[in-house]
């Protein structure tokens, strides 16, 4: 809540956001920032909340979630299903394809699997990954 003049005796209200849709506030002293591949703000919150399961926001700034264009363990070229690749091996996705690349494994791990939605496994006793991804 907050006071609408000085002196007040009481606060009154909600704060609501003072960023526009597709932002969130990082504080009043600080400003707004543009809402993250995956998150979104439709302009009644503060901060960007992050799309439900099944769903991405395919831009920086969004203020809406859409159907993923791709399943885990993708990514899209072009924000559409007709873009959707599969992540190489050494490399994974664990969300809706919704990103334009998929994570590398890092050193010491790896994922021969094309299409992995599931982070890189250790390397057994005696072999290691000298490289990631």
């Amino acid at each position: 809540s907050y006071a609408t003049s000085t002196g007040s005796t009481a606060c009154t209200g909600q704060i609501a956001s003072a960023c526009p849709p597709g932002s969130g506030m990082v504080s009043t002293q600080l400003g707004c920032y543009l809402c993250a591949i995956n998150t979104y703000n439709t302009g009644s919150s503060s901060q960007c909340l992050s799309c439900p399961t099944g769903m991405v926001a395919l831009s920086v700034g969004s203020v809406s979630c859409v159907v993923s264009p791709c399943s885990i363990g993708s990514y899209t070229t072009t924000g559409t299903s007709a873009g959707c690749k599969l992540c190489p091996a050494g490399t994974y996705d664990t969300q809706f394809g919704a990103g334009s690349s998929c994570t590398s494994c890092l050193l010491g791990t790896s994922s021969s699997a094309v299409g992995s939605s599931s982070p890189c496994s250790s390397c057994g006793p005696g072999t290691f990954a000298d490289a990631s991804g």
